[in-house]
């Protein structure tokens, strides 16, 4: 679906690592059928046993002639003598359960919506609220409407540069990747033989995958030799290494946990020397670490030890991938967002199990180690009433206030009550001593359950959006480490600029030495000293009517 806007068809091709996409504002030339073809056949040479094409509705060539997806089949048919099918998807695309970042996005852009009308008079300007990268913006209702007009005005000339300028930047970085991965145009090769090496620290997660293709295809598109480094810093000290072709990564972008091994074991004495001798055995010139917080610690300690160890002197990124979300230097890790897909999932379930039930507490207890993102978000996103996080502590008479807020709502006529409590939220105020001082303090008035969800919240395939912002980092990456290798000529670095952190922060992507966010890191705790979220959780009391 999308009428005239190729968006749907584009990010499904995206997360979907699709073969071929048509879409209205990058129409294909005249005789897209003979690319068609040989992209098709191309694929099928490197071992791909189906294609996939996905056609948007309003899919065009470079005159404005429709496209459909009944003459690509005709045409496949004809040249290729595939057998090929149509499957048209129509208003199913429409249904479901909302995501979760659909339910963030629908509380804080209400709230947002909200706060604009209290603070507008009669001569205000009427605004459209949305979001800008990770932040909610208010842009001018009549901007909104003339830049849409624009846009069908482009479409009608056929100016496509313009109708994808008018789409906004993370379209337009959305079609540059499609064209990068799907190698629909060629890439002279710009360097001169570097070697990038790819490894995973930290527990596995969605996105690792996805991430780990994004950076073997970039490397070989820029005529670079992509290495894997199997079991991270373990792997790398034994030299578990594999050089890597296109084919060796076909499909991961869909695929869950780490097929390349992660571990959250960290460098030490012992094993530094060993790592150096491998780096420069394999002669490589940059080095990507995905991963949680040990990976940017990983880094870290690579970045302190080039004094003692030549080999650490090369450029290095680390592409931050988590559950957890608690790494310095960006407000958004990999794997996140599936987490919390997974964990409203089984919230959700739980909340239907209690369908049947009268006047019941649920106290569910999430991942996160000592990071309160995943209780709070998927706390906020599934309609629960608290959560306790490690972040604000609580004591005992906050527990007794929330037996007594239980008590009023379900004289008001609420059946149940939803609690999620981060892992580590308290040493002392576990899951059970909570449910045992509920079920005490509730007795005749409600029942009292709990529920440790477990590493379930680690697995499932990633979401389209942990597929997407994987391909887009693993991509900027690659590019970031190829400008630094030739500006560095290869080896022999010091500069504090080349050790980074690749993170969202607000609406930008941002390169963060990791020796300068140090100062921005609780080791102890392995936590952010600022957390963009913890805003939110005023929003959870108030949606919540705690107050």
């Amino acid at each position: 679906m999308g009428r005239n806007c190729g968006y749907l068809a584009l990010a499904a091709s995206l997360a979907l690592d699709a073969d071929f996409c048509f879409i209205p504002e990058w129409p294909p030339p005249p005789h897209w059928k003979h690319i068609l073809c040989k992209k098709l056949k191309q694929m099928r040479d490197d071992g791909n046993r189906v294609n996939i094409v996905i056609v948007a509705e309003g899919a065009i060539d470079h005159n404005g002639t429709a496209i459909t997806s009944t003459m690509i089949r005709d045409v496949i048919r004809k040249k290729m003598k595939y057998d090929t099918r149509i499957t048209i998807l129509g208003h199913i695309q429409r249904g479901g359960s909302p995501s979760v970042f659909d339910r963030l996005l629908g509380c804080r852009m209400g709230a947002e919506a909200t706060i604009a009308l209290m603070e507008m008079n009669a001569e205000s300007e009427p605004c459209v609220v949305s979001i800008d990268g990770n932040q909610m913006v208010r842009i001018p209702l009549m901007k909104c409407v003339e830049r849409t007009k624009a846009v069908k005005t482009a479409m009608d000339i056929k100016d496509w540069a313009m109708a994808l300028k008018l789409r906004g930047r993370s379209f337009r970085r959305n079609v540059e990747m499609y064209r990068t991965l799907s190698k629909i145009r060629k890439y002279e090769p710009i360097s001169d033989g570097f070697n990038i090496a790819i490894m995973n620290v930290g527990s596995p997660c969605a996105g690792c995958n996805a991430a780990v293709m994004s950076c073997v295809r970039t490397a070989i598109l820029y005529g670079c030799t992509p290495y894997c480094i199997y079991n991270s810093n373990e792997g790398l000290a034994s030299g578990q290494f594999q050089k890597m072709e296109w084919n060796d990564v076909t499909l991961w972008s869909s695929e869950g946990g780490s097929f390349l091994g992660s571990q959250p074991i960290l460098p030490t004495n012992d094993t530094l020397p060993l790592m150096a001798k491998n780096l420069l055995h394999f002669n490589i010139h940059s080095l990507i670490i995905i991963g949680g917080f040990n990976a940017y610690h990983t880094c870290l300690i690579f970045a302190q030890n080039r004094q003692h160890y030549p080999p650490f002197r090369i450029p290095m990124c680390v592409l931050p991938t988590t559950i957890n979300n608690n790494v310095p230097g960006t407000g958004f890790t990999l794997g996140a967002d599936t987490s919390l897909n997974e964990i409203c999932k089984m919230i959700d379930k739980i909340k239907q199990s209690a369908t049947g039930t009268k006047r019941r507490v649920f106290i569910i207890e999430t991942m996160g180690n000592y990071c309160g993102y995943l209780a709070t978000l998927s706390a906020l996103a599934s309609g629960a009433d608290a959560a306790y996080i490690y972040e604000e502590a609580f004591n005992v008479h906050q527990l007794i206030n929330d037996i007594n807020i239980i008590a009023e709502k379900m004289k008001t006529g609420a059946q149940r009550y939803l609690i999620v409590r981060n892992e580590k939220a308290s040493d002392n105020y576990t899951s059970e001593f909570i449910r045992q001082l509920f079920a005490e303090e509730g007795k005749g008035i409600f029942t009292t359950r709990t529920n440790v969800l477990g590493h379930t919240q680690q697995g499932g395939n990633p979401s389209p959006f942990d597929r997407l912002f994987a391909a887009k980092m693993g991509a900027r990456a690659v590019v970031h480490l190829l400008g630094q290798m030739k500006e560095y000529k290869k080896t022999n670095i010091y500069h504090s600029g080349t050790a980074t952190l690749q993170g969202l922060i607000g609406k930008y992507v941002c390169l963060t030495p990791v020796e300068e966010l140090m100062n921005d890191a609780d080791f102890a705790h392995r936590l952010p000293m600022e957390q963009w979220w913890m805003k939110l959780r005023p929003l959870l009391r108030i949606l919540a009517k705690h107050d």
